[in-house]
């Protein structure tokens, strides 16, 4: 048998004496007791501030009732005897109640104590047969154990949170996180983790545990009900499944010093790195080989859960670091890293922490490896390298995406100049650095990139995994001098590696204002050098172009500290001047390729006229030049490289010679898109603008139309039949203004041309501005046209489609109801997934057989095999099934939300007749069940409201009550809850529907769905409390 006492076991197991408590047996003060062995046993001392973390409520309730004077107050919870008794002491110490308490843990001390005259509290664990003590005043007797049925006050476990904050004073941020967790799952293994004296601490099953807990210890956790599980603990341990759940009892049943805990069927050692420690001496050979061969087994395999495999790798990890015993772990981890059939995701940082030199052994020769184990092995300097060399691999290989956690990310955190994840110094860090420039040249010039860019902006980094054991220190901010030769370290590496490559020149402009002086000016005289080599046109223009955006950002910000004077700017104009390209429309490429290019010297601030002004003539010379040096074929290669024509026809236009327009308006009449139109538009609605009218100067149709809407005056414009086809083809309705009232006219010529989005796309922009009858009689026919239409793209969201429905809805009446309800219908599967058909909605709590209509239509008749193949049916039918997901309007809901009870009454009836009829009544009755549901409460807040018992109790239906208790519960939606929140939300749902219960007394199937709802949130009250409770105690696998 296996014994988990400490000493000698009596009364229920929950209290046991002996000098490993530090108790003392005649009944001691409780002050004494506190200061003097509680406070003395443990570095740093468990005060009162963490044995109450969590339980002030507690420890008041507990002085009230002994204030009171009762002869007996009782204290429990799941909780040992030593938790207790703390919770106790800490409570009273320092009152006048603790001054009169003495704790008493045999029988005879008690029966003396209770003989003196003097009243007193005398504190005393369940262990005692009380029954056979007569209970006399003056005395109050203080009970408290695991076993107390209905305590006056029961003591909630540790809350993590606070005494984590309470020990990160005096102890280390991730040990005090740890000692935390610890402390949840019991105040007696806090207690031995922070003792002075180990052996005062030393547990019972440590002495003479047999193989059976040995092994128990190395398996670190499992699921009770998971099958794979209790295989694999009944081979490991040689016992069958009920006496291992036995076993597994045992070792857990003295909360204080207990080797194992579980929440349910979660069962995990208590405090794994300690138990494998204390157990080491007796472990035999054999038990460590069967441990070996059994990780190696479980780990590549499947069968086991993410507990036990979790498990077995964190006690590879202590068996290295605190057994000594590396070379057998070393051996384990080489195997698993290369005979893995399965995914190592969930145990990789394990292993990579349990043998670092194997698993980065097995990583080099191609194995699955993970960012975060890479990530901790940088840790080291003895590992850097070789973890580095690793990532820097993946990184080759990583095909990229916007996500943060790539390869590349971790490697610039870990080389981060300011704050670098790892301990290696900065020479091991720069020879990793040249050795990726050698083996990963482009994963290391990225790298280079990123920390200079870092260094100039600062970065904000992921948390990198922290050991479990190992003594790795976590990396700190080194000193400015040291941050400053890193720093040039790196841009060394990126000046060395420059060559005469233009690419790399050019990815290290936008940085170079950032390098140390002398750095800098080596730079720009390279640049100067490569002035002479550099003959690709388009080049030199990039590497002008990105010169002239340094130079201009620093003019824009000249009185910022940061910014370079104009004696430091000389030599980067010059080294622009210098690769400048030869050709006016290269040189000024910059003026269009960006539609808010920073032009020198002038402020980017948008709003300023300042800048507007300086950018249009910037642009309007460039034009000049380009045309005089190219002429009009050279304005137009321009746009079709920028892909910015209008730039360039607004800037043609502000000069005052108008040679060029008759060429303009041939322009003007060819095909979009192309370049040559949108010069021609631009230009020609910049003109117009300032007088000129050119309508009498062409009678091309396609001319005359885009004249007509350079205008940008479509409420004063009404193309003719010839031009009105291309006009609101190309009619844009974006940057019409907010104070546009011709919506309908546009929406409406939108439609003439087949563009039904852009019509819904208008509407659903102006629908409050311009809320009107002929305004949604556009919009009923855009949405016609848009459902039915295969060529446009469907752009639209379903916010603005939402939008529209409701603008069809305020008019319905005009549209008549039959038309939107099918519009509606037809949207339904563009609408968002919180769709409101308003229409719909309305004409079914109203009209019973528009109901059965929808019912019919979606849903076969009881015992019927008809299928539906018609894809265009088979839609309707989807679209049926959400709106009557999403219909929340009783019926016999009057305006002001109350239920006329004779209304509905009949609407049901009506309803449940017809659907009778076809064989759908069971189905039709789910689906009433479901909308009565959203029927609002009476004046009493009793829900559901009278005329909802009635219809239920009449209708005597299961299928109704079970529509009625879905929409009952699907009614309060998603919700959201802390980590730690456990299932109070629940619990006040519990209490709210068990008043609900009683309001609906006398009607027997309303109290019965909330006597069901009740119970169904008291089940899911108790599920959240458990999730909690696994996060708390760190066993969240």
């Amino acid at each position: 048998m296996i014994s988990n006492s400490s000493g000698v076991q009596v009364g229920d197991g929950n209290t046991q004496h002996n000098h490993y408590y530090g108790l003392a047996t005649p009944g001691v003060p409780l002050t004494e007791w506190w200061n003097d062995t509680w406070l003395s046993l443990t570095d740093p001392p468990l005060g009162a501030e963490i044995v109450l973390a969590g339980r002030q409520e507690q420890a008041a309730a507990l002085r009230a009732a002994l204030d009171s004077g009762p002869a007996v107050v009782e204290v429990g919870g799941e909780l040992g005897a030593l938790e207790l008794k703390a919770f106790i002491a800490a409570a009273l110490n320092g009152t006048p109640l603790g001054n009169r308490t003495l704790l008493i843990d045999d029988q005879a001390a008690l029966r003396a104590h209770l003989a003196a005259q003097e009243p007193g509290i005398l504190a005393v664990p369940t262990s005692l047969p009380l029954n056979e003590i007569p209970l006399r005043r003056p005395h109050t007797i203080l009970v408290y154990g695991k076993l107390v049925p209905n305590p006056a006050v029961k003591v909630p476990a540790l809350d993590e949170e606070q005494v984590e904050r309470h020990l990160s004073v005096p102890i280390e941020p991730d040990r005090a996180r740890s000692l935390g967790v610890l402390a949840r799952r019991g105040l007696g293994q806090l207690w031995r983790a922070l003792a002075k004296h180990r052996l005062f601490a030393f547990p019972p099953w440590a002495r003479s545990a047999d193989v059976r807990l040995r092994r128990l210890a190395l398996l670190g956790g499992w699921h009770g009900d998971h099958d794979g599980d209790r295989a694999i603990v009944s081979e490991f341990t040689g016992v069958d499944n009920a006496e291992m759940a036995e076993m597994a009892a045992q070792a857990a049943a003295d909360p204080d010093m207990a080797l194992l805990g579980h929440l349910g069927q979660r069962w995990y050692v208590q405090a794994p790195e300690d138990s494998i420690v204390l157990l080491a001496p007796s472990f035999t050979e054999e038990d460590r080989a069967a441990f070996a061969g059994l990780a190696v087994r479980v780990l590549t395999t499947h069968g086991g859960s993410v507990a036990i495999r979790r498990g077995i790798a964190e006690s590879l990890v202590v068996l290295a670091v605190r057994d000594g015993s590396a070379d057998l772990v070393h051996r384990v981890v080489r195997e698993v890293m290369s005979q893995a059939n399965v995914s190592l995701a969930d145990v990789l940082t394990y292993l990579a922490e349990a043998s670092p030199t194997a698993f980065l052994d097995a990583v080099g020769t191609g194995c699955a490896s993970s960012r975060a184990a890479l990530e901790l092995l940088a840790w080291p300097t003895e590992h850097f390298g070789g973890a580095v060399e690793a990532l820097a691999r993946m990184a080759a290989a990583d095909p990229g995406s916007n996500q943060p956690d790539r390869p590349g990310a971790s490697l610039a955190e870990i080389f981060e100049v300011t704050r670098p994840q790892t301990n290696a110094p900065r020479p091991v860090r720069l020879r990793a650095l040249k050795r990726m420039l050698r083996d990963q040249p482009e994963v290391a010039r990225t790298l280079l990139l990123d920390l200079l860019q870092s260094a100039r902006h600062g970065t904000i980094g992921t948390l990198h995994p922290t050991p479990l054991l190992r003594d790795w220190p976590i990396p700190g901010v080194p000193p400015p001098a040291e941050t400053y030769a890193a720093f040039r370290d790196v841009a060394g590496l990126a000046l060395d590696d420059l060559d005469d490559d233009p690419e790399r020149f050019l990815a290290l402009i936008p940085l170079s204002d950032n390098l140390p002086d002398d750095q800098r000016s080596g730079f720009v005289e390279r640049l100067m050098s490569l002035s002479g080599s550099v003959d690709d046109e388009e080049m030199r223009r990039c590497l002008s172009e990105a010169l002239r955006e340094l130079i201009a950002l620093h003019t824009d910000v000249g009185d910022a500290p940061w910014a370079m004077s104009a004696d430091e700017l000389a030599p980067f104009r010059r080294a622009a001047d210098a690769l400048a390209p030869s050709q006016p429309a290269d040189q000024t490429f910059w003026l269009f390729g960006d539609r808010w290019p920073q032009p020198e010297g002038v402020t980017r601030r948008r709003s300023s006229a300042e800048y507007f002004t300086e950018l249009s003539r910037l642009r309007a010379e460039a034009v000049a030049r380009i045309l005089a040096s190219g002429g009009l074929d050279a304005l137009v290669a321009l746009a079709d490289r920028t892909g910015n024509g209008d730039l360039i026809g607004a800037a043609l236009a502000q000069s005052p010679s108008t040679e060029h327009d008759d060429v303009l308006l041939t322009w003007l009449s060819e095909d979009r898109p192309a370049s040559r139109p949108d010069i021609a538009f631009e230009y020609f609605a910049l003109r117009i603008r300032r007088g000129t009218d050119y309508l009498d100067r062409t009678s091309d149709p396609t001319a005359r139309a885009r004249l007509l809407l350079a205008r940008r005056d479509p409420e004063n414009t009404d193309p003719g039949p010839e031009e009105a086809a291309v006009y609101w083809r190309e009619f844009a309705v974006n940057g019409l203004g907010p104070g546009f009232t011709g919506v309908a006219k546009a929406a409406a010529g939108l439609i003439s041309v087949g563009r039904f989005t852009a019509a819904l796309d208008l509407i659903a922009m102006y629908a409050e501005q311009v809320d009107t009858r002929e305004v949604a009689v556009e919009a009923a026919t855009a949405c016609e046209g848009f459902v039915r239409s295969a060529e446009e793209p469907r752009r639209l969201s379903g916010y603005d489609l939402q939008i529209v429905v409701e603008l069809l809805e305020r008019h319905r009446d005009a549209l008549g109801p039959h038309r939107v309800t099918e519009i509606e219908l037809n949207l339904v599967p563009l609408l968002r997934y919180d769709a409101r058909t308003p229409t719909i909605h309305a004409r079914l709590a109203e009209d019973p057989a528009f109901f059965a209509e929808l019912v019919e239509t979606a849903f076969r008749a009881e015992g019927s095999d008809e299928t539906v193949d018609d894809p265009d049916q088979v839609a309707r039918i989807r679209a049926i099934f959400r709106v009557l997901r999403s219909w929340r309007r009783c019926p016999g809901t009057g305006p002001d939300g109350t239920i006329d009870a004779k209304a509905l009454a009949a609407w049901v009836e009506e309803a449940r007749r017809r659907l009778s009829a076809s064989g759908r009544l069971r189905l039709a009755d789910g689906k009433i069940g479901a909308v009565l549901a959203f029927a609002e409460p009476d004046e009493d807040g009793s829900v559901p409201p009278l005329a909802v018992r009635e219809v239920l109790e009449d209708a005597d239906s299961d299928a109704m009550d079970s529509g009625l208790w879905g929409g009952l519960y699907n009614r309060r939606g998603v919700t959201m809850r802390g980590l730690r929140d456990g299932g109070a939300q629940e619990r006040t749902l519990v209490e709210r529907f068990r008043e609900y219960e009683r309001q609906a007394e006398g009607w027997p199937r309303s109290q019965r769905i909330l006597r069901q709802l009740a119970g169904t949130y008291e089940r899911e009250s108790r599920k959240h409390d458990h999730d909690a409770e696994v996060w708390r105690r760190g066993i969240e696998w």
